[in-house]
């Protein structure tokens, strides 16, 4: 049994049907076997309903907002608790430390980071494929695959 957090750049591939990585993801959800837990978390609902909200075309939007609702029927939705904000710190302070990012722009991460806390700490393997999350499994607990 394998669990993995699918990140918002997985989902919206999903959805996404005219995406070059849908038919990757697709495969890749098939392939899993009927043990293995699927789940997201809830700051990629977050981004998903953020993007619902910048769309203006309405049968677009009303098919998105279906697609949420069924990732959110669908999957285990992760929050964040004390334990997320200290892996989150300590996420945070290395990935600084490694990367030499200043603060200002370390904050441009913080989403991603809280996103990779949460893998960690449900000993979870991260579906992305933002460059970040490479990074970030090289020095840490992440366990992430790229699609």
């Amino acid at each position: 049994m394998a669990h993995y957090i699918l990140d918002t750049n997985i989902l919206s591939y999903l959805i996404d049907v005219d995406s070059p990585k849908h038919i990757k993801v697709k495969d890749f959800l098939s392939n899993l076997r009927d043990s293995d837990i699927l789940s997201t978390t809830i700051v990629t609902i977050m981004e998903l309903n953020y993007a619902l909200e910048a769309l203006s075309d309405e049968n677009l939007k009303h098919n998105f907002s279906k697609a949420i609702k069924n990732i959110e029927n669908s999957l285990n939705i992760y929050t964040i608790d004390l334990t997320t904000t200290k892996i989150f710190s300590k996420l945070k302070y290395s990935y600084k430390k490694q990367t030499g990012i200043n603060t200002i722009n370390a904050k441009k991460n913080d989403l991603d980071l809280i996103i990779a806390s949460i893998s960690i700490e449900k000993d979870a393997i991260l579906v992305s494929n933002d460059k970040i999350f490479s990074t970030i499994s090289n020095s840490s607990q992440l366990n992430h695959i790229s699609i």
